[in-house]
């Protein structure tokens, strides 16, 4: 699942993306993000989503 949203400021792009593991986000980065032509990114990891857009917290 991928969201992209566009921002002002030191950043023009937003994008939060769910992957299996780090070895999907190499992928994601060196095959999907590498041809835009993308000089240089920030990664953030987080270990776990309790909400994200189509799918309701665990137990509901």
């Amino acid at each position: 699942m991928h969201g992209v949203i566009a921002l002002t400021g030191p950043a023009n792009l937003s994008a939060a993306v769910w992957l299996r593991d780090l070895e999907d986000l190499h992928t994601f980065i060196t095959w999907d993000l590498a041809p835009l032509s993308i000089t240089s990114i920030d990664t953030v990891l987080v270990g776990r989503a309790v909400k994200r857009p189509g799918h309701a917290p665990a137990g509901q």
